[in-house]
């Protein structure tokens, strides 16, 4: 393990983990990185329009589509997406990795649950700047709207966001096993399930071994940075700024 030695992969003969894992980091990060960009925006911005309109129909609807968001499983979701963009409307390619438009349905389906669990917790800290004093002090020296949420009340609300944040973008460099086994992605996930069923113990190891470090490592990042953005957290008697 220290010397990053796992042996040679015994569904790959001559091939060993690190390379296998090498290979297969290219389609996890593409998949995770479109996931982490679509679901950071996405749920952000439903969260922020939550909050601003708090008990209308624009809120309703944003809690309508965050709660659908998190019951229905990444692997019916799946289903669904292909179902309807490849098997009905024929726009998008169903399963396969390589061009750019393979991509789009894997990323959306992976995002679905990191978008709504956003917009859930981006809706809550907002809410509860909202109703803090200096907000509406803020709005007694006649500061425009976009500028009290946008420049204030947002970044004030990005501390309790931090601690989802982190440690589900680390995980997205893992990959999504559902995900890649239901549209046949060559990632980590993929790989994870085919050591299982192949009973290839250096490749299960590796990458149980490897994604409990990086989420380790994504917890020790997120008491760092949650530090940095909140001066009340003080380390060894001294505010972190």
């Amino acid at each position: 393990v220290l010397h990053f030695d796992f042996g040679v992969s015994y569904q790959s003969p001559g091939e060993t983990v690190l390379e296998l894992l090498g290979r297969a980091w290219v389609p996890s990060l593409v998949l995770g990185g479109g996931g982490v960009l679509f679901s950071t925006l996405f749920g952000i911005m439903l969260g922020i329009l939550a909050a601003i309109n708090r008990n209308s129909w624009i809120d309703y609807v944003a809690s309508g589509i965050s709660t659908l968001g998190l019951t229905i499983p990444v692997f019916v979701s799946s289903m669904l997406l292909i179902l309807v963009f490849a098997v009905w409307l024929n726009w998008l390619p169903a399963s396969g990795w390589g061009e750019p438009k393979k991509w789009i349905l894997p990323i959306i389906a992976y995002a679905a649950i990191p978008t709504a669990t956003y917009a859930r917790f981006t809706r809550s800290a907002m809410l509860d700047t909202l109703n803090k004093p200096f907000v509406m002090v803020l709005r007694a020296k006649g500061l425009p709207e976009r500028k009290v949420i946008f420049q204030h009340v947002l970044r004030n609300s990005a501390i309790p966001m931090v601690t989802v944040f982190l440690p589900m973008f680390i995980g997205t460099a893992t990959g999504s096993i559902f995900v890649e086994a239901m549209f046949r992605v060559p990632g980590l996930g993929a790989y994870f399930v085919s050591s299982i069923k192949t009973r290839d113990y250096p490749l299960e190891m590796a990458l149980i071994l490897m994604i409990t470090v990086m989420f380790c490592f994504a917890y020790f990042l997120t008491d760092i940075v949650y530090a940095m953005l909140n001066p009340k957290i003080r380390l060894g008697g001294k505010v972190i700024k």
